[in-house]
């Protein structure tokens, strides 16, 4: 079997389950697709005419939701009426049970309603979480990042991936126990830091190596770095440095519950994590992850060391974890087969070999010559700045 270069850990067959749903090849589709949403969420580093990018799948794609779908939200992203018009076509294909409909945002997302945020205790008395909504870059449609809060027997708590709380959520961490310490486990999430720690006066900050040298995140002061020599999270929490890759993060174990805590390196888009938001929704599935746990379509061309980067991930499989939450999942946590499922993955990664990995990264660059130009120019630039 060939494996797919847009359902990452998938093979080609599966590529061709999409074909009546989108009405044409699936591999073209979503090359599209991953040029129009990173060319909108990543303007800064890939380079893309978006709204030709759109004409085009419109054009090549137009029975189906999904390039209406699209469509509005580069028409959103330019604050452009002609949004709702692209919206509107997009319900009336997907009117009558169409496979796609699913992605289709309801009449609050659209509009922007932030739903009320919920405390929700995944582990009894020992572990929480709490999701918030924001603005993606490049579009005032929001996105969702979720909090992980774990009690130690002494009653202290650990925020990992801590956000913006709404009152009455705040009060409820509060009764929990004090916050001692605060969790940012890669360079990706650096945003909420400063917020969170003037907010929490008294708990310690931990961040990544990756935060001390990435231009956006390396202002910022941290008491200690998580999986280095310097003061320990928690007694009860295990840190998993998985470097080899671009996106370096530290996995977190809790060691009571078994619970690991991921960031970004592993992505989850599945029926019952409820509450992800409409472009989440439109996100993953671009980069080829519906109904499943996975890798985005990109991820492996992180994976700058392949042998560290799959050494690391037979520690977390050897780790003895029973569950995973990650930081863009839902709240709730994994069934037994969906463990399975993460497992499957991380099994999946390990057993690639060095050439089988670069000729998927030659297949997909030849797909998408102007995601490699713009990898290029981007470690260029920070080489230049000193950065790698």
């Amino acid at each position: 079997m060939t494996p797919s270069i847009v359902l990452t850990g998938l093979d080609r067959a599966h590529e061709e389950s999409f074909r009546e749903a989108l009405g044409g090849s699936p591999r073209r589709f979503f090359i599209r697709a991953q040029r129009i949403v990173w060319g909108i969420s990543q303007s800064d580093l890939i380079q893309v005419d978006v709204a030709k990018q759109c004409r085009e799948l419109v054009r090549r794609y137009p029975e189906t939701p999904a390039s209406h779908l699209l469509d509005a939200y580069r028409l959103r992203a330019e604050e452009d009426p002609a949004a709702d018009e692209a919206l509107a076509r997009a319900r009336t294909l997907a009117a009558g049970g169409h496979p796609l409909d699913f992605l289709l945002p309801s009449d609050d997302e659209w509009a922007c309603v932030v739903p009320q945020q919920k405390l929700h205790n995944v582990v009894p008395d020992r572990v929480w979480r709490v999701s918030a909504n924001y603005p993606m870059r490049g579009c005032s449609l929001p996105s969702q990042s979720t909090s992980t809060i774990i009690r130690s027997e002494k009653g202290e708590l650990v925020i990992v991936n801590p956000l913006p709380y709404e009152p009455g959520i705040r009060t409820e961490i509060d009764s929990l126990g004090p916050v001692t310490a605060l969790a940012v486990q890669g360079k990706a999430h650096s945003k909420h830091v400063e917020s969170s720690a003037a907010s929490f006066p008294g708990a310690k900050v931990f961040g990544s190596r990756g935060h001390l040298t990435h231009p956006p995140a390396a202002h910022l002061r941290f008491d200690s770095i998580l999986a280095e020599d310097g003061p320990a999270l928690s007694d009860e929490i295990e840190e998993i440095l998985v470097d080899g890759s671009a996106l370096e993060e530290v996995l977190l174990l809790h060691r009571p519950s078994g619970l690991l805590i991921v960031q970004d390196i592993f992505a989850a888009n599945l029926p019952n994590q409820k509450g992800r938001p409409f472009l989440g929704r439109l996100y993953y599935f671009s980069f080829g992850l519906m109904d499943r746990i996975g890798c985005l379509a990109y991820m492996p061309m992180m994976w700058s060391d392949l042998p560290r980067f799959q050494s690391r991930l037979r520690r977390v499989l050897e780790s003895g974890y029973r569950n995973v939450v990650g930081a863009h999942w839902g709240p709730k946590l994994l069934t037994e087969e969906q463990v399975e499922e993460f497992s499957g993955v991380l099994r999946w990664i390990v057993g690639l070999g060095g050439l089988a990995h670069k000729t998927l990264l030659a297949r997909y660059f030849t797909a998408q010559p102007t995601f490699l130009r713009d990898l290029i120019r981007y470690k260029r630039a920070l080489r230049k700045a000193g950065q790698v």
